[in-house]
């Protein structure tokens, strides 16, 4: 991570780089501090789990509240899937990505904010879940990775502060 934040900078700070060669390190760094990164050939490259240890310390502290965990790469969902499984197998799971049908999205719309299971987590991309509904069930959106977006970040925000929430909404941010 260091080395490739360092030659990015001394490579802007040159101006040697396109832009597109810029984004993609940001991208690649971004997908660092999330534990893992993709090979020229598309292949993933595991690399360390200390932000997946902090989410689970946190949910852990969050007891058995519903929440909504915002994630940019799919394969965050997957990993944190599997672990939130393994550490809590009762608890009730649901992915929101680009591969799940619109009616499977409307029926984990529904479940979450009918209250029928209290310990619901929500996994979302944010290009998915972040736009046109609401998650007020919940009074916790754990962001994982964030977009370079503003207006993706003001929209994922947005699904748990609005007219119907009853309580003080916490963001937290796994920097």
């Amino acid at each position: 991570y260091r080395s490739m934040a360092e030659n990015m900078v001394a490579e802007v700070g040159n101006q040697m780089v396109s832009a597109g060669i810029v984004l993609v390190k940001m991208l690649r760094l971004q997908e660092m501090t999330s534990g893992f990164t993709k090979a020229a050939d598309g292949s993933v490259i595991e690399i360390g789990d200390e932000k997946l240890k902090a989410l689970m310390e946190l949910l852990e502290s969050l007891g058995k509240e519903k929440a909504i965990i915002w994630c940019r790469f799919n394969h965050e969902i997957e990993k944190i899937k599997v672990a939130i499984k393994k550490e809590y197998p009762d608890r009730k799971v649901n992915v929101l990505a680009g591969s799940v049908s619109n009616e499977e999205r409307q029926k984990i719309f529904q479940e979450f904010q009918s209250g029928s299971h209290q310990d619901d987590i929500i996994l979302a991309n944010v290009q998915v879940g972040g736009v046109g509904i609401n998650l007020t069930a919940s009074a916790y959106a754990i962001y994982f990775s964030r977009t370079f977006s503003f207006g993706d970040a003001d929209q994922s925000e947005s699904r748990v502060n609005r007219l119907g929430q009853t309580r003080n909404v916490t963001y937290y941010d796994l920097v």
